[in-house]
């Protein structure tokens, strides 16, 4: 296989219960990557199943890419085992159900270089962060967000070996915590559109997942203690300004926590969500 590509795709796979529809989702977000990426690139499948993807090696085998079967190691694991295979200038993070479009990495790598930041996310049809969804916030606008997700981030190899990785102690809170690293090391995270990025949210833990949310909070509260916060309803401060930029939005959002109504509490909250990428556009 050619060295020296631009960008290096590490994509995480987990289907312990061989899923057909688990397997497939793959394929095809593959054969996105394939299609729609521009830039010279090669692609890593982390495969951390209990038993190796026929179909899947040899789509590898066929095109020249890094097929790494991993028993039982976690989604973290998976990331830093495969980034020593890497070779790219930038690297590319990316869960098994998103599927890019036309440009997505031309336009990624643009907006890193225009504004300097270390880390870039898409727009996705659907993620857990809400100021990441597209058509939900008022303008998709290139933004510094309080948070983002890991279902798809591109960020210089040399930075993501400076700030360490993804820990490996933790599978929920990966996201912020990397985030919170980059910012510690200097660096800064961005949001921007390249088009409609899908993903289908859950698409694996909806099969079988190894994450356990409280454990994995507890550890990520040890390790930055000052994101504790006794604001009821919340599992750690989101409205730290290492994470909430925006001075308005950081009063606005503590304020709707005083509201009484959970529905009403929640609406405002998402109404702030929408507003994000306008106030912190760079």
């Amino acid at each position: 296989m050619e060295t020296n590509k631009l960008i290096s795709i590490n994509i995480n796979y987990f289907n312990p219960k061989q899923h057909p529809r688990i397997e497939a989702t793959l394929i095809l977000a593959m054969e996105s990557v394939s299609s729609y990426t521009r830039s010279s690139f090669e692609m890593i499948i982390a495969d951390a199943s209990t038993n190796e993807s026929a179909k899947i090696k040899d789509l590898c085998l066929k095109n020249n890419w890094i097929y790494l079967h991993m028993p039982g190691v976690s989604f973290q694991e998976g990331n830093n085992k495969a980034f020593s295979k890497v070779t790219g200038e930038y690297l590319v993070l990316m869960a098994s159900d998103v599927f890019v479009c036309e440009g997505w990495d031309t336009v990624l790598l643009s907006e890193l270089k225009r504004t300097g930041a270390w880390m870039v996310a898409p727009y996705l049809t659907a993620s857990d962060y809400p100021s990441q969804r597209q058509l939900w916030v008022f303008k998709m606008k290139t933004f510094i967000p309080s948070a983002m997700t890991l279902n798809i981030i591109m960020m210089k190899t040399e930075h993501f070996r400076r700030i360490g990785m993804l820990d490996q102690r933790l599978g929920h809170f990966n996201d912020i915590d990397l985030l919170f690293r980059v910012r510690e090391s200097g660096g800064e995270g961005i949001i921007t559109y390249c088009g409609q990025v899908s993903h289908i949210s859950g698409a694996t833990c909806s099969v079988s997942t190894n994450f356990k949310y409280y454990k994995d909070k507890d550890i990520f509260l040890e390790k930055h203690p000052c994101l504790k916060t006794k604001v009821v309803g919340i599992d750690y401060n989101h409205y730290d300004k290492r994470f909430m930029r925006s001075r308005i939005l950081r009063i606005y959002c503590l304020a709707c926590h005083w509201i009484p109504f959970a529905k009403m509490r929640s609406f405002m909250l998402l109404l702030g969500a929408r507003i994000e990428p306008l106030l912190n556009k760079i």
